[in-house]
């Protein structure tokens, strides 16, 4: 399977790409997607 690349990018509030970015890594890690 090839290796995919994610980026979120957020102008307004930084926390909301941290927190896309920790429940990505989540689902990932529990293969849920």
């Amino acid at each position: 399977m090839d290796k995919k690349m994610v980026l979120f990018v957020c102008v307004h509030n930084s926390a909301r790409s941290q927190m896309a970015e920790a429940f990505l890594k989540l689902m990932a890690r529990n293969r849920t997607f």
